[in-house]
């Protein structure tokens, strides 16, 4: 008798977690930057094609990251949000663990 309650909620569990995930998921097609709707997640753009995977999230905070040199690095780089640093505070320097897997939410161009 236990078992399907168990099998039953597992399965309610499986599809919450599921549908949480989802949140931040490209749409099919082609996605460009002109698609993406208003605060939504920013797409990387083609030319970062391979970035993250050989650099990880301090290429990405290179470019687009607080640093005494420079904030950003590249002038022509958005700055990361607020949120994406420890703590909500930029001066921390820090991204937040949260957010190190930048090309779960920052989909491909």
């Amino acid at each position: 008798m236990r078992k399907p309650i168990v099998i039953a909620l597992s399965a309610g569990l499986v599809l919450a977690l599921g549908a949480g995930a989802a949140g931040c998921a490209a749409p099919s097609g082609s996605p460009k930057a002109s698609d993406t709707p208003p605060h939504a997640p920013a797409l990387m753009p083609a030319s970062h094609e391979g970035r993250f995977a050989e650099l990880g999230a301090q290429g990405c905070y290179g470019c687009h990251g607080s640093s005494e040199r420079a904030d950003p690095l590249l002038a022509s780089a958005p700055k990361m949000p607020a949120d994406h640093y420890l703590g909500g505070a930029v001066d921390s320097r820090e991204i937040d663990p949260v957010r190190t897997q930048c090309d779960t939410c920052h989909g491909q161009e």
